[in-house]
């Protein structure tokens, strides 16, 4: 099984299409929404609370943040979790 790595702003549909697929889903994204399907590993800028707004994208967005974040996934020797492919999304 190969792992996938998908960035972006929000990565739920590329992570729900990923999901049935044969990969290992690791995902980095500004967003993660309440209804968000849980991939092998995930990392995000902002967590939604049910009911509560998570922040203005405007005031918080970053590139730099989502390239900080995909740090532990892209040079952590993992072994076995080594990413194979990665992706980049809106």
């Amino acid at each position: 099984m190969e792992n996938l790595l998908l960035m972006g702003i929000d990565t739920r549909p590329m992570v729900n299409s990923a999901l049935k697929l044969d990969y290992k889903t690791f995902s980095i994204s500004y967003f993660k929404t309440v209804d968000f399907k849980m991939p092998y590993m995930e990392k995000h800028v902002l967590d939604q609370e049910s009911v509560i707004s998570c922040g203005r994208f405007e005031e918080n967005y970053s590139p730099e943040k989502l390239l900080e974040l995909s740090k532990d996934f892209l040079f952590q020797n993992y072994d076995e979790n080594e990413i194979d492919k990665i992706v980049l999304t809106t």
